[in-house]
């Protein structure tokens, strides 16, 4: 019984060792492509973990989050365009743009703040995104 207890400290000790090690691959990983390790400025923090985006194991720096997976949580884009469309500018919808479909991870960051990516181009537009900047 001695043994068998020791042994379950032992293992138990690794694991602990272990999971510490890879958050630290993790949050070095994050540090190296400029970004946090942890959400920030985000709607996110503290309400779900690392792996409800990127999935199980560690994610590989500048990897990025599909499209699908935020639409599991944040529901189809046809509703997320019907409840982002602006009164004022109906046109000006960051959800059905005239681009077409592009990545969420295009506006919204969680390791970094969130950008309006149509300001690139519509620079007179007044816009702003949860988390990030504004203009």
């Amino acid at each position: 019984m001695k043994r068998f207890r020791l042994i379950l400290i032992f293992v138990f000790s690794l694991a602990v060792v272990a999971y510490v090690g890879f958050g630290e691959g993790l949050i070095q990983a994050a540090k190296a492509a400029g970004q946090t390790a942890v959400p920030q400025q985000s709607q996110h923090t503290g309400k779900i973990d690392c792996a409800s985006c990127h999935g199980k194991g560690s994610p590989e720096p500048d990897s990025t989050v599909e499209n699908p997976r935020c639409l599991e949580c944040h529901g189809p884009m046809e509703e997320l365009a019907k409840r982002s469309e602006p009164a004022d500018f109906p046109d000006r919808n960051p959800h059905k743009s005239h681009l077409g479909d592009i990545a969420c991870t295009v506006c919204h960051h969680e390791h970094s703040p969130s950008t309006v990516y149509c300001l690139d181009c519509h620079r007179n537009f007044k816009m702003k995104i949860p988390g990030g900047t504004e203009n």
